[in-house]
């Protein structure tokens, strides 16, 4: 009788997570574009890590971090604009004494908070799978900062594989 052979392990060897204190049953999806998608899992296979564990760790990092208090960014945007309505903004500007930089803000603002995001892309999904706990935080998260899972885990993976 031959013996048994040991099944070979295939696959990306992942380390391990830290232990959670109840089985990872909750999952949150996002949506990518399949550029994203193979730059997400080109990450995670460089680092040997699910793509689970790498979603799951930039969320609960951000859920985390944002209990501190973030200071505003500054960017900077060139705009073409006819010359006209540069006066028009300058104008209702000079009219509410403010900046044209600080109308703009005040105009764009709202806008921020009731739009949903909508596209035409063709996109993919990628899960991450959460305890209990780790599924609590994030969701409150995102609901105090009314933003959608399916496109907030999306910018926080590609953000992170930008910084390194």
């Amino acid at each position: 009788m031959a013996a048994k052979k040991a099944a070979a392990k295939t696959g990306a060897i992942a380390p391990i997570r830290d232990r959670a204190e109840s089985p990872r049953r909750h999952y949150l999806v996002t949506t990518v574009t399949q550029k994203e998608k193979e730059a997400i899992q080109k990450h995670c296979d460089e680092r040997q890590m699910s793509v689970s564990a790498f979603l799951a760790d930039v969320a609960l990092e951000d859920a985390q971090r944002a209990s501190k208090k973030l200071e505003d960014q500054e960017i900077t945007i060139t705009l073409k604009v006819p010359a006209l309505d540069i006066d028009k903004m300058r104008i209702f500007a000079r009219l509410e004494d403010k900046s044209v930089e600080d109308l703009l803000l005040e105009l764009l603002q709202p806008s921020f908070q009731k739009r949903q995001t909508v596209t035409a892309l063709e996109m993919q999904t990628l899960r991450c799978w959460l305890s209990d706990e780790e599924h609590r935080v994030i969701k409150k998260y995102l609901a105090k900062h009314r933003l959608s899972a399916r496109n907030y885990l999306a910018l926080l993976a590609l953000k992170a594989i930008s910084k390194q």
